[in-house]
C-alpha cells in the first residue's frame, strides 16, 4: 500500500521516513522490554524471527507448503463463501482494484517462502473483504431492478448466512486442535497448588497448546526433555506424565500400565463424518488424543505380631 501511494506521489519519501523513524523506534523499544520480561533474556521478537526465517532460511523446518497453497487454500477457507465476490467488486470498482493489486503481491512474494501459514497474510483478509462487500453493495442496490437483480440479491443475503454457521463450525473445530493446553488445565484443576508436581510434557502436548504461559505454578517442575525412552528409569521420576496416544492400550502407555493411574483423557480432532441419514448430515467427530498420568504411590506396611508375657 505505501508503494501504491508513492508512485502515485500522495505522501513523499521524506514524510514517511518522518513518521516512520520514530514509530519504528517507538515499537521497536516496547515489544523488546515486554518480550525480555516474560521470557527473562534480551530478546528482539522480530529480529530473531526474521534472523531465523529469512537469514538461516530454517522456516521449512515446520513442514512447507506447494507454492500455490495461499490461493488454493488458506484465502479460501479464510473467505468461506465469500470468495467468489471478490473478482466480481475488482470488476466493478477500480478503487478495489487499486487496493487488491499491491495485496495480491504481497502474497505473491510470501509464496516464495517453503513454509506457510495463514497468519503471514491475514493482513490482505480486510482487502479481500472490501472487494467483497464492493459486490454486495453492487448488487444490493440494484434489487428492485428486475426479479434476477431481486433473487441475485438473496443470495447474497444467503452467503452472509452461511458464512456465519461455517465460522461457528470452523471455530469450534478450532477448538479441538488444542488438547495439550486442554491437558495442562486439566492437571492444574486435579492437582491443589500445594501439591508436589513434577510434570512432564511430551513434543505432541507443547505442540498442541502448552507454552511457558500455562505454566501457572513456581513451586512445579514442568519438563520438556525431548528423547526420553519410554518407561526409562528418568521418565519414573516424574509425579505426573502427558502422553499423546489413542487409547488405553497404545504402545505409548505400555511401560506405565503397572506403575502409573490414569487421570484425564483428553480428546481432540478427528475428522468431519458424513451420514445421509441423520440430521444435520455433518458431525464433527473426537478422538482420545493425549493421557494425563499419575504415578502410584506404594506404601508398604508392615505389621508385626504382638507377644504378650
Amino acid at each position: 500500500m505505501l508503494l501504491m501511494d508513492l508512485a502515485s506521489r500522495r505522501v513523499t519519501v521524506l514524510r514517511v521516513l518522518q513518521t516512520a523513524i520514530p514509530a519504528g523506534l517507538f515499537a521497536l523499544a516496547l515489544t523488546s522490554v515486554i518480550d525480555t520480561y516474560f521470557w527473562r533474556r534480551p530478546l528482539w521478537p522480530e529480529g530473531e524471527v526474521l534472523w531465523y526465517n529469512i537469514v538461516l532460511n530454517k522456516s521449512s523446518n515446520w513442514g512447507t507448503m506447494p507454492f500455490a497453497w495461499y490461493f488454493y487454500s488458506a484465502i479460501p477457507r479464510a473467505m468461506l463463501s465469500s470468495v467468489v465476490l471478490v473478482p466480481i467488486g475488482a470488476a466493478l470498482d477500480r478503487r478495489v482494484r487499486t487496493l487488491l493489486l499491491p495485496s495480491m503481491l504481497f502474497v505473491l512474494v510470501y509464496s516464495l517462502l517453503p513454509h506457510k501459514e495463514l497468519r503471514f497474510i491475514v493482513y490482505v483478509v480486510p482487502v479481500l473483504n472490501l472487494a467483497a462487500a464492493r459486490a454486495c453493495s453492487a448488487i444490493y442496490e440494484k434489487r428492485s431492478v428486475s426479479v434476477k437483480h431481486l433473487l441475485a440479491c438473496l443470495v447474497v443475503l444467503g452467503h452472509l448466512i452461511l458464512n456465519t454457521m461455517l465460522s461457528s463450525d470452523l471455530l469450534y473445530v478450532s477448538s479441538m486442535n488444542y488438547p495439550g493446553g486442554e491437558a495442562m488445565g486439566k492437571l492444574h484443576q486435579l492437582e491443589p497448588k500445594t501439591e508436589h508436581v513434577n510434570v512432564h510434557v511430551d513434543v505432541y502436548t507443547v505442540q498442541t497448546g502448552v507454552s511457558r504461559f500455562s505454566q501457572l505454578h513456581d513451586n512445579w517442575i514442568y519438563n520438556k526433555t525431548e528423547g526420553l525412552q519410554a518407561g526409562s528409569w528418568q521418565m519414573q521420576q516424574f509425579t505426573h506424565l502427558l502422553i499423546a496416544a489413542s487409547n488405553r492400550n497404545s504402545e505409548q502407555l505400555l511401560p506405565y500400565a503397572t506403575t502409573h493411574s490414569v487421570q484425564a483423557i483428553i480428546s481432540g480432532y478427528k475428522g468431519i463424518r458424513i451420514d445421509r441419514h441423520r440430521f444435520p448430515f455433518i458431525f464433527i467427530e473426537a478422538e482420545s488424543k493425549i493421557f494425563l498420568l499419575k504415578k502410584e504411590t506404594v506404601v508398604s506396611v508392615v505389621t508385626s505380631n504382638a507377644y504378650s508375657s
